[in-house]
């Protein structure tokens, strides 16, 4: 005579299959994403090594993305990590000397504003004038942008 569970075994281990099929092939929870690329420029010319933050208008429906900029001002999200659909404020931060290169006890000489590589009101936040909308039909996004005094 079969025991219990000698009987229900298969249906036991057919069930725990198709579990796994379907959690792990199924629809992914991950959100869309458009790629963003382009080049940042100062005065007509590229803004090498600036980092750029995409600050979502609605944080409940978009999430916050960066890029950086190689030695000519060209940049592009990455891959997988674009942005949500949504209005965004964009903010640039670049400096002459990469902070990281100033020694701390020459920081405070050489860190402040001669040593910005765009002008003030685009490393913040409230004062940045940048915007971008991205749309769900946009397969990709390219932005120029030409920051002035």
């Amino acid at each position: 005579m079969m025991n219990l569970f000698t009987r229900i075994q298969p249906l036991y281990l057919v069930s725990v299959f198709t579990l796994c099929i379907t959690g792990c092939g199924g629809v992914s929870d991950a959100p869309v994403t458009i790629p963003v690329s382009g080049k940042v420029s100062y005065n007509g010319t590229g803004v090498k090594n600036a980092s750029i933050t995409f600050s979502p208008l609605d944080a409940v429906k978009s999430r916050a993305a960066q890029a950086s900029c190689g030695e000519d001002g060209s940049f592009q999200t990455p891959e997988g990590k674009g942005l949500m659909p949504g209005k965004y404020k964009i903010v640039i931060q670049a400096y002459k000397t990469p902070l990281a290169e100033i020694s701390p006890k020459d920081l405070a000489t050489q860190g402040g504003d001669n040593n910005l590589a765009v002008p003030k009101k685009y490393m913040d936040l409230s004062t940045t004038d940048l915007e971008v909308e991205i749309s769900e039909s946009d397969s990709s996004k390219k932005l120029m942008l030409d920051l002035k005094d």
